[in-house]
């Protein structure tokens, strides 16, 4: 069956690579048109060096593509394409602001973001930045040749050698994620450092908490001072939240709804009132005042 249909493809002639690079490059713009496991049988009717050079020529037409259609139409363009119009999808994807920031950072960044990441998304965004579309086309010629023999080789490989598969797999991920992990090793220090830092001041501020639940539980605290405590722990508790998440996703933090952050905080500090012997009358007047809190500041809705 494989070799029938390999045969029709080589009997269309040059109808074919014309065909495959014209609905590649369709697909690299954001059209739903990707020619998924029929690559395979595509790319070993053509043969691995001509598949490398029309998979280079489709993805570097496609990019371009993209990079020029954002210059001219701005964030529109890509809501339309890659996100079907659904802006809540742009304003949320956090890869997305991710790969933005870098592409901004430097050339070096920005050659390291478009060798791991790649993708259509990342074309539409680089319009947006202040690369120039020169360097930018300077970016994609060799990423796109590197990405090229990674691809067509695992295709080429896939279910005939599994240990050369699992090879070149293994290979393009060190490839793509080597150079981002050399440019932004110092972010990289810097989150790992706020993240310490931040599980230590956490970590700190749970044993007081738990030591004023023992005084509470023993009558050496009053009902309406834990009321006041509980009530600032639970603000603490979210801004905290946030800024860890910030210390992971570079600051798309925002991105995530509010409503998170407070269930799992409600949650979190119910078990631990439950387990500490707290009467159910009292979690539950607090659970009330923690709800009435997020309604006068609308940290977020449960």
């Amino acid at each position: 069956m494989v070799q029938f249909a390999e045969t029709q493809i080589n009997n269309l002639g040059v109808f074919a690579p014309v065909g495959y690079v014209l609905f590649g490059t369709l697909s690299t713009v954001g059209l739903p048109i990707g020619l998924g496991p029929i690559n395979i049988v595509l790319q070993r009717a053509f043969g691995f060096w001509p598949s490398v050079l029309y998979f280079w020529i489709y993805e570097t037409i496609g990019l371009s593509i993209n990079f020029l259609l954002s210059a001219k139409f701005g964030e529109k363009i890509i809501r339309f394409f890659v996100y079907q119009g659904n802006t809540n999808n742009s304003e949320k994807d956090p890869i997305s602001k991710l790969s933005y920031y870098m592409l901004n950072k430097s050339y070096g960044s920005a050659f390291a973001v478009m060798l791991g990441f790649g993708g259509e998304i990342l074309g539409y965004l680089a319009g947006l930045s202040k690369l120039s579309y020169l360097k930018f086309l300077s970016i994609i010629l060799f990423t796109n040749f590197i990405n090229a023999i990674l691809f067509v080789g695992s295709n080429f490989t896939i279910g005939t050698n599994n240990n050369l598969y699992v090879a070149i797999n293994v290979l393009a991920f060190i490839i793509t994620t080597l150079p981002l992990l050399i440019i932004f090793r110092k972010e990289i220090a810097g989150y790992f450092s706020n993240i310490i830092s931040l599980y230590k001041l956490s970590a700190k501020e749970d044993k007081i908490f738990l030591n004023q639940i023992e005084d509470f539980k023993y009558g050496e605290i009053s009902r309406d001072d834990f009321n006041i405590i509980f009530i600032e722990r639970f603000d603490k508790e979210v801004k905290e939240s946030i800024k860890f998440l910030d210390a992971i996703l570079y600051g798309v933090s925002k991105t995530y709804p509010d409503s998170y952050f407070t269930t799992e905080l409600i949650k979190e500090n119910e078990k631990r009132l439950r387990n500490a012997g707290i009467s159910e009358d009292v979690i539950f007047d607090l659970k009330v005042l923690v709800r009435q809190r997020i309604l006068e500041t609308k940290i977020g809705k449960v």
